[in-house]
């Protein structure tokens, strides 16, 4: 076997354990909306999605600003540095964490919500840290060539997830406290199996080490601006519509758990395996992976579309039967991100993080603005999800206008 054959399949298992990881990791999630949802009333539920809004906020933080450069740098830094770069990185890390609990501690206070659900979600804020920071492994091994060990971590997350979602279905449903109290216990569990992967936080000297690398400051502003659109428009259609209609719009996209596992793979790991490539080989690759999962977008959203409407119901309930009505919108939004993913991966390969945050700004502003308009004008959930969808195409063909530029 060739050396061009064995870095080809060394290159295929690294990018499958990506995608599993991935997988795993969304079913996790997954299961645990519809643990929430089942487990309590929607207002509970929607209170929750709005924590869960501002854990996914400092999660991305977290990705683009350490998790992204560490898939890049780790490939060429020697051994001995690498626990330093780790430590400072888990150091930043838990800042985030610490700063998503604060605010998710004061959004829960704006709830009225019964004590007991109250409780539950300020405990899901107060456990950021230690969520970011099993995060914050994944993307270690990945750069480490080691994405088994996240596979693994995410396995035994996912079980205890499984477990608790089976026996909700089989024996009798879960209380919020046990969907919620589950979910935390499979976290903790999964940073102890990816801890090895992890240094002890260095503080000293970290923030100049964050602030001369201008690339994760740019990465930085590339994932506020990025994450805060889709919390933006969550609240605001709270606020000018209601709960129903945030259930609506959320409902929906649970169900697209499949193609955000597919788009979050292209985005972790395709940038790790162009780094890996020549130039002339880095725009066939991403046109590739970005096309397929466009397509499989497409056809996930037609299967979702005539399932038999128990089917629906027997995963969603109640909410089934206003998420169907937008949900072709938010498939063709996915195909919209899918497109997109294959641009953003290709200019940060290439080390464009100031045009990647041009264009995470460009789409930050116009989602919101349509996002907005819509609400005002029309007063629907679907209008909302429209605009969202139109504002994700738009940006799609932005994105590889401005790769193409030189």
């Amino acid at each position: 076997m060739s050396a061009s054959q064995s870095a080809s399949r060394a290159s295929a298992r690294r990018g499958l354990y990506v995608l599993l990881d991935q997988g795993v990791s969304s079913a996790s999630n997954f299961l645990l909306l519809l643990l929430v949802a089942r487990s309590s009333t929607t207002e509970v539920f929607g209170a929750f999605v709005v924590i869960y809004a501002v854990l996914t906020y400092g999660t991305s933080l977290g990705r683009s600003s350490l998790g992204v450069p560490l898939t890049t740098d780790l490939v060429d830094i020697p051994p001995d540095r690498q626990r330093d770069y780790v430590g400072r990185s888990l150091a930043v890390s838990l800042t985030y964490g610490i700063l998503v609990a604060v605010v998710g501690s004061v959004v829960v206070q704006l709830f009225q919500l019964p004590t007991t659900s109250t409780v539950m979600l300020l405990l899901a804020a107060v456990a950021s840290p230690a969520l970011l920071a099993q995060d914050l492994g994944r993307y270690v091994s990945l750069g480490q060539g080691r994405p088994v060990v996240a596979l693994a971590s995410d396995i035994v997350w996912l079980v205890v997830l499984a477990a608790t979602f089976t026996w909700s279905l089989v024996v009798e449903p879960v209380r919020l406290a046990v969907a919620v109290g589950m979910w935390l216990l499979g976290a903790l569990l999964a940073l102890v199996v990816i801890a090895s992967c992890l240094a002890l936080p260095r503080a000293a000297g970290t923030v100049d080490w964050f602030r001369r690398d201008r690339r994760r400051w740019h990465l930085l502003w590339d994932a506020a601006l990025g994450a805060a659109a889709p919390f933006v428009v969550i609240t605001m259609t709270a606020a000018v519509l209601s709960s129903s209609a945030v259930g609506t719009i959320r409902g929906a996209s649970t169900l697209m758990t499949p193609l955000n596992v597919l788009i979050s793979a292209a985005g972790t790991g395709l940038v790790a395996e162009l780094v890996r490539r020549r130039e002339q080989h880095r725009v066939r690759l991403s046109v590739a992976v970005s096309g397929a999962v466009a397509l499989v977008a497409a056809g996930w959203t037609l299967m979702l579309y005539v399932v038999p409407r128990s089917w629906g119901e027997a995963v969603l309930g109640p909410t089934w039967s206003t998420a169907v009505v937008v949900l072709p919108v938010t498939g063709l939004e996915m195909v919209g991100l899918a497109t997109w993913t294959g641009s953003i991966a290709l200019m940060l390969s290439r080390g464009h993080t100031r045009r990647v945050v041009a264009l995470r700004a460009f789409y930050a502003v116009l989602v919101t603005v349509s996002a907005t308009v819509a609400a005002l004008g029309f007063g629907t959930a679907l209008a909302v999800q429209s605009a969202v969808t139109g504002s994700a195409l738009v940006a799609a063909t932005a994105g590889w206008v401005l790769f193409r530029r030189r």
